[in-house]
């Protein structure tokens, strides 16, 4: 039932389904110079699994949505679902920065290198999220006063950047409904202007 309205969803918003999800996301990222490992959100918890894939690709670029689930916790494991968009932008050149609210900080956000990144003029927001990337000085630049108002409007996002790709993701509920794209929709206008902010 799940990848029925799936399908359903995807084909009244042009998206194309992909039935074998882990194959096509490996397919998508390297065609771009990109791979999950380069993506903390690909190594998260145990039994991962890529459940629902869909693309949609243009001239200049290329989106994905998708399903993941993996287990959590030790004796007691947690099932949990994420849903995830991937926005690429061919010759984009974006740092490499992960940024969470701190609410989820202890499922989400893994180290890998990067460095915690403080914004000097936005006190607030930094106690309200966890930044962290490899270029400071970039990433400081790229969070705007308008990125940084609509991060704070987006309850749950979580976001990681790589070069030409943008992946959001949020915890959600397995099942598939109209707020699956609509999910897509605000995370679509939120990468947009992280593109646009990093020309």
């Amino acid at each position: 039932l799940r990848r029925k309205r799936f399908a359903e969803l995807c084909q009244t918003h042009g998206f194309t389904n992909h039935e074998q999800p882990s194959e096509n996301l490996f397919r998508i990222l390297s065609q771009h110079g990109s791979s999950e490992s380069a993506f903390p959100f690909f190594s998260r918890g145990r039994t991962q699994r890529i459940l629902l894939l869909a693309e949609k690709k243009t001239v200049d670029r290329t989106n994905a949505i998708g399903l993941l689930r993996y287990r959590s916790g030790g004796k007691n494991k947690n099932t949990r679902h994420l849903s995830f968009c991937i926005f690429i932008r061919p010759g984009a050149n974006l740092p490499h920065f992960q940024i969470c609210p701190e609410s989820v900080l202890h499922k989400f956000i893994q180290n890998f290198g990067y460095q915690d990144i403080d914004l000097p003029n936005y006190p607030e927001f930094s106690k309200k999220f966890l930044l962290r990337g490899t270029q400071p000085e970039r990433i400081v630049q790229l969070f705007s006063p308008t990125l940084i108002q609509s991060v704070e409007n987006f309850p749950g996002i979580c976001i990681e950047a790589q070069g030409a790709v943008i992946l959001c993701y949020k915890e959600r509920q397995s099942q598939v409904d109209d707020s699956f794209m609509h999910f897509h929709t605000q995370a679509a206008q939120l990468a947009g202007q992280i593109f646009s902010t990093a020309r």
